[in-house]
């Protein structure tokens, strides 16, 4: 492994419009760093992008070349967002790495504050904050660990057990692909590979990558910008329901490690029952409430139950009882999400 602390992978297709904001916003975050270091390399995968994007990206290469980091770009046949991530996580040198979007950002304290704990770090992930920017509205949503939990410190260190005992906190929201850095050699020895070609392949990281980790140290800052709104988003309702096939490879993935987590018990099985009791929860939102064929989507959420025959996965058959009758009565997500308590 070389000197360099933190590899930033930014999985990049057809984002002209976003890629050199990105990139700028973590050379901004560089600014207390001496003149001799480079401590962060910048990875862009362009995916096969159609546009423009490949062009683009070696030229902020070239551009940005003296800035006090590395840029490197690779160029690959298209694979999904799960394939530039792969591809990514193979060829970066930092120690720790993180997965930037192509159109979000990060914060230049964030960055500065990383780069600091990222000194004497050990520990398997970092989690830090994100801000979430909806498109249309002037006030950002901010997820960060509660303060009472690093007892006036900047951080503070735990492991998956305590995550679970706090689950009903500001936690929980933490655990996401955005928020995640982790240990280059942690996760490399998992010989984990997101599932390609497919979106929601964020569930499978922040699910399997995390079950395992032993040490998770906190840090008390926003790191992430993550922007919403964008029709284009696979978190669209539209484009969730077109796409709700690759959302069952993605969980057919994680279930594909239900014998191994399970075998790990404790902590370990707890979170991925819990996250994965979510990810399906999702699923079958999408098949019984967002698609307008009412009927079909009964079929895949039949079909999706199926495959959860003699697994305990935590409150799902309730929510699909529940998701089921509203399906029949042409109810919709937003009387779900009143229900369940969710904001």
């Amino acid at each position: 492994m070389s000197d360099i602390k933190l590899s930033v992978i930014i999985p990049t297709y057809n984002a002209k419009k976003y890629i050199e904001q990105a990139v700028w916003s973590i050379i901004s975050g560089l600014a207390g760093v001496p003149v001799e270091e480079k401590p962060v390399e910048i990875l862009i995968v362009n995916d096969g992008s159609t546009d423009d994007t490949g062009l683009l990206c070696d030229e902020l290469a070239e551009r940005f070349r003296d800035e006090k980091c590395v840029i490197r770009v690779i160029h690959q046949v298209n694979r999904g967002h799960g394939g530039a991530v792969n591809a990514g996580v193979e060829a970066c040198e930092g120690r720790y790495f993180m997965v930037l979007d192509a159109d979000d950002m990060v914060t230049s304290d964030g960055m500065n504050l990383l780069l600091d704990r990222l000194n004497d770090a050990t520990a398997d992930v970092l989690i830090m904050g994100e801000e979430r920017r909806h498109e249309g509205s002037h006030e950002p949503e901010r997820f960060r660990a509660s303060k009472d939990l690093f007892n006036s410190g900047k951080c503070f260190t735990a492991d998956l057990g305590f995550v679970m005992e706090k689950w009903n906190t500001s936690l929980r929201y933490l655990f996401s692909m955005h928020n995640m850095v982790f240990n280059t050699q942690y996760y490399r020895a998992l010989n984990l590979k997101l599932p390609e070609n497919v979106f929601f392949d964020d569930a499978y990281y922040f699910i399997i990558a995390a079950a395992n980790v032993k040490s998770i140290l906190f840090i008390d800052g926003i790191l992430y910008i993550y922007r919403l709104g964008d029709p284009g988003q696979s978190v669209a309702t539209d484009n969730r329901v077109k796409r709700i096939a690759q959302h069952e490879k993605v969980i057919d993935a994680i279930l594909h490690d239900y014998g191994k987590i399970e075998g790990m018990g404790g902590a370990a099985f707890l979170y991925y029952r819990s996250r994965l009791s979510g990810v399906v929860t999702d699923y079958l939102v999408t098949a019984l409430l967002r698609d307008r064929n009412r009927k079909q989507g009964r079929k895949y959420a039949r079909l999706m139950m199926d495959k959860f025959e003699g697994k305990d996965i935590p409150k799902l058959k309730r929510n699909y009882c529940v998701l089921y009758v509203m399906n029949v009565m042409h109810m919709g997500e937003k009387q779900f999400d009143r229900l369940i308590g969710k904001k």
